[in-house]
């Protein structure tokens, strides 16, 4: 026996307990990708160990029967030896057993008729069920109106929807699970018994323009909710007029995340929240998303009702561009404003609009910025593209930015913004950071026109009184095949910038190959 196997034979049984405990977290079994025709084969994971020693198998089939509860789904061959190791712990029912990985099997293989039926016998001993991914269309109605579920704490639910002339709405009127905290749910419209659910995430169509329920009255039973998501895709227009309850306050709330159509009605929705200043400055996260585009003028009534969401005091950052959708936040400064938080990173708030056509992404965008407080904004990244045509429209969006020290150009023709006007006007005046984003992909006409509007905007700053004190030069990420050419234009633009600015620094993902760059 080596001396590394010796010392992991000889751990004691607690220190062995909270090894296994990671390793069932880490090392799950689950099914390989099946091969037609065959049987199903299985990554056993962490249930190997079972098999080194007595003691280590005396200690996860003996006592530790919570590993066994939460795989109980993975194998589905030994579901009966799986439960039976659980022994009465609340299960983790889970019809994905995949673990994200396409085992391409089609939708009428047994393998998925048997999972459904395990877990239905068992529905009561779960305090978690998870039906979203993997599986067939499923009509869960009929399954779950008479259950009675205390021990749920985490549900995952896709409705099977309904197609023709069968457009009934998938309903569950007061869902018995007293003791629900996380939901989250696809075409199925639930109200609960629950209070006290923290995370609630809904996707519907038809539910959401129906007056049989309403999205507002399962919110207004929710006080304790933390995080928010609904994506509402509704095939005639939402109306909200029907809500009669009182606003709803939601005080504990730190994650909002709200998508429409437009047929969503998201303006009215909102209407019925009142997220006090107290809220609005403990979220982490408001994010406002209309995914479908109409004639022009459709975006008007949503950036009133959520481009004041914008203006969260403790946020001095504003990052607005077009990446295909406009795209307005705010939030904290950041190293690198050009990665600026979208979902899930960081705080902020921010709206998220789909656009139609040329010259509709600096319309909708400018009149979001319309909307910000610009005196407490310090930090801009800006990367909209700028037509010459609309060059004075857009300086005259971002005059009364006067408070901004530093500014992130996320596309070449941004730069022009910074230059002096024809007036001697020259935007920011307080502006002393310059982050210069080069757009790839990449040639040498494009590289050689990024470094002559950057260094244009250099000398006609210190000309005019307003210099650059630091540059920072940055790129998108994506893979350029660096030459010897573009390494000329690129090794005589740094030394073009040098003389004009005193701190440079150069983050771009290219080879230094003249050893030029700082």
């Amino acid at each position: 026996m080596t001396h590394s196997t010796a010392s992991v034979m000889s751990l004691k049984e607690d220190i062995l307990f909270e090894l296994f405990t990671l390793i069932a977290a880490t090392d799950v079994p689950h099914p390989l990708p099946w091969v037609n025709p065959g049987p199903l084969k299985y990554y056993l994971g962490w249930v190997r160990l079972t098999h080194v020693c007595r003691l280590w198998r005396a200690i996860l089939v003996d006592e530790m029967p919570g590993v066994w509860a939460a795989a109980v789904c993975r194998l589905p061959s030994a579901h009966s030896i799986m439960l039976a190791r659980a022994r009465n712990r609340p299960l983790t029912l889970n019809l994905n057993i995949s673990l994200n990985e396409n085992l391409c099997l089609p939708s009428g293989h047994i393998h998925h008729e048997r999972l459904y039926k395990f877990a239905i016998v068992n529905l009561a001993q779960a305090d978690a069920f998870h039906a979203l991914y993997g599986i067939p269309d499923r009509n869960w109605v009929p399954v779950l109106e008479d259950q009675h579920l205390p021990l749920l704490k985490y549900l995952e639910l896709k409705q099977k929807q309904s197609h023709g002339h069968d457009s009934r709405l998938a309903m569950l009127h007061s869902f018995d699970t007293p003791n629900l905290v996380w939901a989250r749910l696809e075409d199925i419209a639930i109200t609960f018994t629950s209070t006290t659910i923290r995370h609630l995430s809904v996707l519907g169509h038809v539910m959401f323009c129906t007056p049989e329920w309403s999205i507002l009255d399962v919110l207004s039973r929710l006080p304790l909710l933390e995080w928010l998501s609904l994506d509402q895709k509704p095939p005639e227009r939402a109306d909200y007029s029907q809500y009669k309850g009182p606003a709803i306050s939601l005080d504990r709330l730190e994650t909002c995340r709200l998508y429409g159509n437009a047929n969503a009605n998201l303006a009215e929705f909102y209407s019925h929240l009142s997220l006090s200043p107290q809220v609005l400055s403990q979220m982490d996260e408001l994010y406002f998303v209309h995914d479908t585009a109409e004639a022009d003028g459709w975006e008007n009534d949503f950036i009133a009702t959520f481009g004041p969401s914008l203006n969260t005091p403790l946020f001095d950052s504003l990052i607005a561009s077009d990446d295909g959708n406009v795209f307005v936040g705010t939030f904290p400064a950041m190293e690198k404003p050009e990665l600026a938080p979208r979902q899930g990173r960081d705080r902020h708030v921010a709206l998220e609009l789909h656009h139609n056509g040329e010259g509709a992404a600096l319309r909708i965008g400018l009149a979001v910025l319309a909307l910000v407080e610009r005196a407490h904004i310090k930090h801009l990244a800006f990367g909209f593209p700028i037509p010459d045509v609309h060059t004075n429209l857009a300086l005259e969006a971002l005059r009364e930015f006067s408070a901004i020290t530093s500014f992130t150009a996320m596309r070449r023709d941004v730069l022009k913004l910074l230059t002096a006007q024809e007036d001697g006007h020259i935007a920011f005046p307080k502006l002393e950071i310059l982050h210069a984003v080069m757009e790839l992909p990449l040639d040498e006409t494009m590289l050689q026109e990024w470094w002559d509007r950057l260094v244009q905007v250099l000398d006609e700053r210190s000309s005019a009184g307003a210099p650059i004190r630091r540059l920072r030069l940055a790129d998108d990420w994506r893979q350029v095949e660096w030459n010897e050419d573009l390494s000329v234009v690129d090794a005589v633009g740094m030394e073009r910038a040098k003389l004009l600015v005193p701190d440079i620094v150069d983050e771009r993902s290219v080879p230094k190959l003249y050893g030029v760059n700082t």
